[in-house]
């Protein structure tokens, strides 16, 4: 079913169809961005309001900086990403914390920026001609939900499941979910450190023939009072023709002296 109707002069639309079910509906105006709603599900007897923003397709000249929130300063080398479903951009700040580009597309974005040292800052807003300037006040800390690449090192010795970052593939043995098919809720985006991530068959891509160690960067608490670790974690071990016998170790080091804070095992 197929339905076409055209605003007024105030922008109103009112439109329906006769057979309930889902449906994609498409906003389009020439010299604007197409804006699509996708599974919207309508229902005999209930009216459904929608209020659309769209934007010129001309782009705009988008600028920002990157500071430090409690002292002001500039922060160089700081990753920043707008992305949306058709246009993703990625900057790194330069010696003055800033960053530019004169063609982007007018739209909705979410938007994210990361620093090791730093809390990572994300949140959606919509960026057009008079809200094309972005800036970032980051605070001192240590958060990384692997929307980046914040310089984690791979070591590894074995012939599968070296750890990789990137948005899981969804592994089952026996109905049970073996490699998670999502990220931890909660992070920024869909990112994250896996062992192994080739999907298709729990076994296809798991640890075998060795160990495998990721390494965050060094940092350094001096002046933290009270400080703690938070980390979230996925580990499953069963199947296989043998007894499983994997672990996931978890420890910190400060070079000289390494502590075990979670061995898992099952």
């Amino acid at each position: 079913v197929n339905v076409t109707e055209v605003s007024d002069i105030n922008g109103e639309i009112r439109t329906g169809t006769a057979i309930p079910g889902t449906y994609n509906v498409t906003f389009t105006k020439p010299g604007y961005v197409t804006y699509v709603m996708n599974n919207v599900v309508f229902t005999p007897g209930v009216v459904d309001t929608f209020n659309i923003r769209m934007y010129s397709s001309n782009t705009v000249g988008l600028t920002g900086n990157t500071s430090n929130a409690l002292s002001s300063n500039d922060i160089p080398g700081v990753q920043v990403m707008f992305s949306s479903p058709n246009n993703t951009y990625n900057f790194v700040s330069d010696a003055n914390g800033n960053f530019f580009n004169c063609s982007v597309v007018s739209g909705d974005y979410e938007i994210a920026a990361a620093a090791w040292g730093y809390d990572g800052i994300c949140f959606t807003d919509s960026i057009y001609p008079a809200n094309s300037a972005v800036n970032f006040q980051m605070t001192p800390g240590y958060y990384d939900d692997f929307t980046f690449d914040l310089g984690w090192s791979v070591q590894t010795t074995a012939s599968t499941g070296a750890w990789e970052r990137g948005e899981p593939q969804g592994t089952t043995n026996s109905s049970i979910q073996a490699n998670p098919e999502f990220d931890v809720n909660g992070d920024c985006t869909d990112q994250c450190y896996i062992t192994g991530n080739a999907g298709g068959s729990a076994s296809q891509d798991d640890v075998d023939g060795g160990a495998t160690v990721l390494t965050s960067p060094v940092f350094n608490l001096t002046g933290y009072f009270d400080p703690w670790i938070h980390y979230s974690r996925w580990f499953f071990n069963d199947g296989g023709s043998g007894a499983p016998n994997d672990s996931l170790v978890i420890s910190l080091t400060n070079g000289v002296t390494t502590t075990v804070l979670e061995t898992v095992v099952a």
